[in-house]
């Protein structure tokens, strides 16, 4: 039925939503409140929560079963540093200042 209606598998289109949670994760700002439940290593600047994966024990880690512990699994494999504040970000320094009439 999938095929006859264009559909993707379903496993397939898991997986490519994992990935693309994963990247969401993996861009956020140091600052911002998501990385405060999250593992010590993605914290970022903000304290953790008391609740957050950060504090819980390796045997409760072992047993939990949340969004969250996949994403910072699926995070390992993003390796690039990401700058929010980048100059190339500033108005007048973007791909589509620098070239209007290339994008249209």
């Amino acid at each position: 039925m999938e095929a006859l209606a264009g559909l993707l598998p379903m496993h397939i289109l898991l997986k490519r939503l994992v990935e693309r949670s994963c990247a969401c994760t993996a861009t956020l700002g140091h600052s911002h409140p998501i990385r405060t439940v999250l593992e010590l290593s993605m914290a970022g600047l903000a304290p953790t929560v008391p609740l957050g994966l950060g504090s819980l024990s390796l045997a409760i880690k072992c047993q939990l079963l949340s969004p969250a512990k996949d994403t910072v699994a699926g995070c390992v494999e993003f390796t690039e540093t990401f700058q929010v504040l980048h100059p190339e970000v500033e108005p007048g320094s973007r791909v589509v200042d620098l070239f209007p009439d290339h994008i249209i």
